[in-house]
């Protein structure tokens, strides 16, 4: 059993005399059992006897600390004549232990330690480990520095999306660039791109003010600046990418100083298309002879990641939009998007219904509409079917052209026109009140498979040889074409 032991520091008034006092504390191998630490603690433990919860291969003993709300500097250290062993010690975030604060091997000699900045509000989790399987005795101390100001980048006051802050510069340091004072905040995104904009214009701002915005705190990558945006005041927007951290420095024009009141507003997530979701399919309308469809400045980026695969065609993590129809005629189908960039594709699907869920969809299996990629799809489909259309760009807003065109015009020259059996095994029939000139088979990759001269009201086609799939009879009638769709057996 393992015992730590835990200094307690008491001043006397008259010797001035620091005294350590011993406590028995244990449980304190996994970071679930972290001991709370104070500014000022000291503690003795050994590892030898504890499990290893992860960093290197060596057993560890768990703290903890939360301060008191003040920005305060911390520093853990190990570096003592106690501590007889190659010691590691890490920073967490939580006991999850996979977001390292900090971490440090040898300090002082083959000691540790290490500093780093307690927002005041933030628990932070101390292991205590060996580099590689080391264990031994060890004295950990932390000790706070605490009246930080955010007058130095490195102690830049974190801000968030709607905060509102009033400050004064005029007993604050000089930093660089203009020879005033200036104060400093950090602002990190939430996740996702979005537009920033931080503004010292709402009146509370005393003095000729100056903004500017870093990606480091060495202040050498300047992203942008203001000097008078409204009046004295200055305003900046930037463009967040949703993870990295933006300094922002608050100073004034040459050597000015004074009350500044400083606010930040952030564009809100991306909203994703109406039409990102199969279920959302906009719906398109013809008039009997196609139909044409154009969905201008189209934020595909933005869409709902798809889950699932269709019967042909994988749309699993693909961000896209979806439109869908459903034809009164032979249709050549055509889609394309406009500034393609990223992943990308136009696909046709057929579907058993309206109202499809992605598992039901099947890709028109034609060469130029492939799974994935291509900035352009054609596909051909028969009368009364229901299609789908999915179409991605990642990268860029994008105009999306949708298309049908009629194979033929239906008239009274088809009225009478009938096409049996379909499906089919070795003979198709076709028959029409009015002469059929000619007929043309067409496979789905647009190519005539057969082309035959008929002059009569019926005939009769071999299609034993065919393989099975599905084909198209081009049917020409006093000049006007109708194409149809079957199916061989």
């Amino acid at each position: 059993m393992k015992n730590n032991y835990h200094s307690t520091l008491l001043i006397f008034a008259l010797s001035l005399t620091t005294i350590a006092f011993a406590n028995n504390i244990g449980g304190n191998d996994t970071c679930t059992g972290a001991i709370d630490l104070s500014c000022g603690d000291v503690y003795m433990g050994d590892t030898a006897d504890n499990t290893d919860t992860g960093g290197s291969a060596a057993p560890d003993e768990f703290y903890k600390y939360t301060g008191d709300g003040s920005l305060e500097e911390i520093t853990i250290s190990l570096c003592s004549d106690i501590t007889d062993y190659d010691s590691y010690l890490r920073v967490f975030t939580d006991c999850s232990l996979t977001s390292e604060v900090i971490a440090n091997d040898d300090s002082c000699g083959l000691q540790s330690e290490v500093s780093f900045l307690s927002d005041g509000t933030a628990t932070y989790y101390i292991m205590v480990e060996g580099y590689q399987a080391n264990s031994g005795m060890y004295q950990l101390e932390i000790n706070c520095v605490t009246g930080l100001t955010n007058d130095s980048c490195t102690f830049a006051t974190p801000i968030f999306c709607g905060d509102a802050i009033i400050g004064e510069t005029t007993m604050d340091t000089d930093s660089g660039f203009n020879e005033s004072p200036d104060e400093f905040f950090i602002f990190t995104g939430d996740g996702f791109e979005q537009e920033v904009t931080v503004t010292m214009c709402d009146g509370g701002t005393t003095y000729d003010s100056w903004l500017r915005v870093f990606s480091t705190c060495d202040l050498n990558n300047q992203i942008t600046n203001n000097d008078d945006t409204c009046e004295l005041a200055s305003q900046v927007t930037f463009e967040s990418d949703g993870v990295s951290s933006y300094i922002i420095m608050v100073e004034g024009y040459q050597a000015n100083s004074g009350d500044f009141s400083l606010s930040i507003s952030c564009s809100g997530p991306p909203m994703p298309p109406p039409n990102d979701l199969i279920e959302n399919a906009i719906e398109l309308e013809n008039d009997g002879s196609g139909f044409y469809y154009t969905d201008e400045n189209v934020m595909t980026q933005d869409a709902t990641a798809e889950e699932g695969s269709t019967m042909s065609c994988s749309l699993d993590g693909i961000n896209g939009v979806w439109y869908k129809g459903l034809t009164q005629s032979s249709y050549e189908l055509y889609g394309a998007i406009n500034s393609p960039e990223g992943i990308r594709a136009v696909i046709f699907f057929t579907a058993p219904s309206l109202n499809a869920t992605i598992d039901e969809l099947t890709r028109i299996d034609y060469d130029s509409n492939p799974c994935f990629t291509g900035d352009a799809a054609v596909a051909y489909i028969g009368s009364q079917t229901v299609f789908y259309a999915f179409v991605a760009n990642m990268g860029v807003p994008t105009n999306i052209d949708i298309s049908g065109a009629t194979l033929g015009i239906e008239t009274n020259l088809f009225s009478g026109f009938t096409m049996f059996p379909n499906p089919a095994n070795d003979f198709l029939s076709l028959d029409n009140s009015n002469p059929i000139e000619q007929l043309r088979v067409i496979n789905v990759l647009g190519q005539t498979i057969l082309s035959k001269k008929v002059g009569a009201t019926n005939t009769k086609i071999d299609i034993s040889a065919l393989k099975v799939g599905t084909y198209f009879a081009e049917v020409t009638i006093e000049g006007s074409i109708n194409t149809y769709q079957f199916i061989k057996k």
